[in-house]
C-alpha cells in the first residue's frame, strides 16, 4: 500500500508479512520527521512505552506489539486527547497517544518494522525476529507480492477486457481478508477460554465471518484452496 500525504507532503509505504508489518516512510526534506502512535480507533486506547530510543512495545486492548525504528526517536511527549505533556509511555485513557520524534533524518526517510501477537509482547517481538529480521523493504514487499500471487493465480480467467479481469482479481483478493491466521510463529494462540493453547503443525484461523458466506466464500474456498 502506498499513499502520499499532499498536506504534509509524506509519502506513506506499508507492506507486511503475517505477523508483522513494515512501514516506510519519506519526508520533506530538511524537516523534522514525527510519528504518532495511537489505537486507530476512536474511544478506544493504546498502552505503550518507548524501551529505548529505536524501540517501542505496548499493547491495544488484547493486541500486542513491538515497534522497531531504524532511526533513533530523540524526543516524546504524550497526547492526552486535549494537549501535549511530556513523557514516554501512554496509559489506558480513550483518545492517548505518543509522539515521537526523530529529527532531520539521513536521506529523509524512516522505517519501521511491527511485530503482532495476541498472546504476549515477548511473544510479538519473536515473531517479528522470525518473520522480518532485515531492514529490507523492497526484499519484504517482494515476498508478499508473490505471495499474493501465489494464491491468486490458481484461478484463471480470460477474456479482452482488462478492467473485468482488474474486477474480479480485487474480489478475490478480498475474500482472503477474513479468517486470519491468529497463532505465533512458535503456535500459541489465545482459546475461547482465554487460556493460550499450542498449535502443533498447523496454523490456527479465528475470526471467521459467517453471516450469508457460507452460501457464497466457503463453497468457493472448498474449491479454490480446499487444503
Amino acid at each position: 500500500y502506498k499513499v502520499h500525504l499532499t498536506q504534509q507532503n509524506i509519502l506513506a509505504e506499508l507492506t507486511a508479512t503475517t505477523r508483522t508489518g513494515f512501514h516506510r516512510y519519506s519526508f520533506p526534506e530538511e524537516k523534522p520527521a514525527k510519528l504518532f502512535l495511537n489505537s486507530g480507533k476512536r474511544g478506544s486506547s493504546i498502552s505503550c512505552t518507548l524501551v529505548s530510543p529505536t524501540r517501542l512495545e505496548g499493547a491495544v486492548g488484547n493486541r500486542y506489539f513491538v515497534a522497531e525504528f531504524d532511526s533513533p526517536v530523540v524526543e516524546t511527549s504524550v497526547w492526552n486527547g486535549q494537549q501535549l505533556a511530556p513523557g514516554n509511555t501512554t496509559g489506558s485513557q480513550a483518545g492517548e497517544g505518543l509522539v515521537c520524534g526523530f529529527g532531520e533524518l539521513k536521506n529523509d526517510v524512516l522505517q519501521v518494522k511491527v511485530g503482532l501477537s495476541l498472546t504476549s509482547i515477548e511473544a510479538a517481538a519473536k515473531n517479528l525476529e522470525a518473520e522480518c529480521p532485515e531492514w529490507d523493504f523492497e526484499k519484504t514487499h517482494k515476498k508478499a507480492e508473490t505471495a499474493w500471487n501465489d494464491v491468486l493465480s490458481a484461478i484463471s480467467v480470460s477474456g479482452t477486457n482488462e478492467d473485468d479481469k482488474t474486477i474480479f482479481y480485487t474480489a478475490l483478493y478480498h475474500t482472503c481478508f477474513l479468517p486470519q491466521i491468529i497463532n505465533d510463529v512458535d503456535g500459541k494462540y489465545p482459546g475461547l477460554d482465554k487460556n493460550i493453547r499450542q498449535a502443533e503443525g498447523y496454523n490456527f484461523y479465528n475470526n471467521y465471518a459467517f453471516w450469508d458466506s457460507f452460501r457464497t466464500k466457503y463453497p468457493l474456498y472448498s474449491l479454490w484452496i480446499p487444503g
